[in-house]
């Protein structure tokens, strides 16, 4: 059974990811950008972390493997193929470089011209998630012991990941150095989420110290994005302010943002947590098309008109985005390419 609080988490979080990734908010508010990079994306992978437990049967991890990793390389492919129709459009023939392309898109978390073409970023996100659940379902199904040995190891390489040459760390396939980094900071947030009795006063503490350490961190530009820098610049311990603010700001907006998720009975965050997924995928491909449809020369200092088109272009990219995913809900193409669907519109949850 789905629980509609967190649905409603996964719908918030969705919407900050579909707004970090639109060019006219982060070109012109490139402050509030790396701020909400600091947590949203990494939300999602800390989201598993809630729902620890111990003996997971091997059954389980293959179904979520393919959960993940099937959506993944189908989007890959579509990605693959307009990124050579767009080649060939352009004048491109060489094939052996378009495969090259793709391949380093799949394996390493950078910037490669099918990522600046497509906008295809996303594509990193999926395969982390799928190592992730391999290394907390080794994890879970570990001896007492070796999870305590695991969170001592976790814990150093969280504190001393920022001390190697970064170019290195960005080298390591499939965002293994970020799983690995956020390791120790998602058995935190298990331990308070099984611990914790939340009661409205407490939720709305939270949430106002959430809203305070984000205006000082935005204001004072003291935070780090983790998602967005953490490739070029991981915070080590010999940065311990950043690295202890960067924490603080991970785990204050994952819990405040799901504390407010709970207090929010919005039927539209719901729908749009259940299609959480089908939205991470479809809408980057959304708004290429309205930014080659005229967005990508949009330019003005008005600020009143930046804010109109920044809500209108993120509205209409998440409006158009939940109808393509509604559509495919009433379609053959559900379950073969997001597997697991229980019934119509109603995506199974992990």
């Amino acid at each position: 059974m789905r629980e509609a609080g967190l649905d409603r988490f996964k719908g918030m979080l969705i919407c900050l990811i579909v707004l970090g990734h639109n060019y006219v908010f982060s070109h012109h508010y490139p402050l509030l950008f790396s701020y909400l990079y600091s947590f949203h994306v990494v939300s999602f992978l800390l989201f598993p972390y809630l729902f620890l437990k111990t003996g997971v049967p091997l059954h389980d991890l293959g179904g979520k493997l393919t959960r993940i990793l099937v959506p993944h390389g189908f989007f890959l492919l579509l990605a693959a193929a307009l990124f050579v129709v767009l080649n060939i459009l352009g004048g491109e023939q060489a094939v052996i470089p378009w495969l090259r392309e793709v391949g380093t898109a799949l394996l390493v978390e950078r910037e490669t011209p099918f990522r600046e073409t497509l906008g295809a970023g996303f594509l990193w996100f999926l395969p982390a998630l799928a190592v992730q659940t391999l290394l907390l379902f080794a994890y879970q199904n570990a001896t007492t012991g070796v999870k305590w040995l695991a969170a001592g190891l976790g814990l150093l390489v969280h504190l001393g990941m920022g001390v190697f040459d970064s170019t290195s760390v960005s080298q390591l396939p499939f965002s293994l150095s970020l799983v690995s980094y956020i390791f120790v900071i998602g058995l935190i947030i298990n331990a308070l989420h099984t611990r914790l009795r939340w009661t409205p006063r407490l939720s709305a503490a939270l949430i106002a110290l959430w809203l305070l350490a984000s205006y000082i961190a935005v204001d004072n530009r003291f935070f780090h994005p983790l998602a967005g820098d953490f490739y070029y610049n991981p915070v080590s311990v010999l940065q311990p302010l950043a690295l202890l603010m960067q924490d603080s700001l991970v785990l204050l907006s994952f819990f405040a943002l799901m504390r407010l998720a709970y207090s929010l009975p919005s039927a539209l965050l719901a729908l749009l947590g259940r299609y959480s997924l089908q939205i991470f995928l479809l809408h980057p491909f959304v708004w290429q098309l309205l930014w080659r449809a005229g967005l990508d020369d949009f330019s003005t200092d008005n600020t009143i008109l930046i804010v109109l088109v920044t809500a209108v272009s993120f509205l209409a990219t998440l409006g158009l985005t939940l109808g393509l995913a509604l559509l495919a809900a009433r379609t053959p193409i559900e379950a073969i390419v997001f597997p697991g669907t229980a019934t119509i519109g109603r995506v199974r949850s992990d």
